[in-house]
């Protein structure tokens, strides 16, 4: 389903590419954490999203990452939602992720992209503030991530 929402040129699966840079970066610094944002719709809630990531994600890695569920802001928020999302969310967390549970009726956060030193990594380095506007493949990106894990 990812791959068909965002596909790269070039790749054969953005999916995995994305989940294999986690994992290298992770290898890479273990000072860090991750939040793994899932975006999905009424069409792609599904369970499976466990398993594939899971192919992916080396166990004794996943306690660095917090999955972070967002619905598509385009799509009308119903209660239909909750019953499958409590489950994929409890099964990430048997897993051994951390994940964030968020009742939008009854919590308010400010946009992630707000946060001063917020910035979003696309797959080939190019650093963007926000992943919902036209500059995710911009030729000319606001920052380029560097080989020493560095922002430019």
């Amino acid at each position: 389903m990812h791959d068909k929402i965002k596909y790269q040129a070039g790749l054969d699966s953005a999916f995995s590419q994305v989940l294999n840079n986690v994992n290298d970066i992770l290898i890479e610094n273990q000072d860090i954490s991750i939040s793994l944002r899932i975006n999905y719709t009424h069409e792609s809630l599904d369970k499976k999203i466990i398993a594939d990531i899971n192919s992916i994600i080396d166990p004794s890695l996943r306690n660095r990452i917090k999955i972070t569920p967002r619905k598509v802001w385009q799509i009308k928020a119903d209660k239909s939602f909750s019953p499958v999302l409590v489950e994929i969310l409890d099964e990430f967390e048997q897993s051994g992720y951390t994940v964030q549970r968020w009742n939008p009726s009854t919590t308010f956060y400010s946009c992630y992209t707000n946060k001063e030193y917020y910035n979003a990594i696309n797959y080939n380095g190019n650093v963007v503030k926000c992943t919902a506007c036209d500059d995710l493949y911009s030729k000319d990106p606001l920052g380029l991530l560097l080989p020493n894990g560095r922002i430019k």
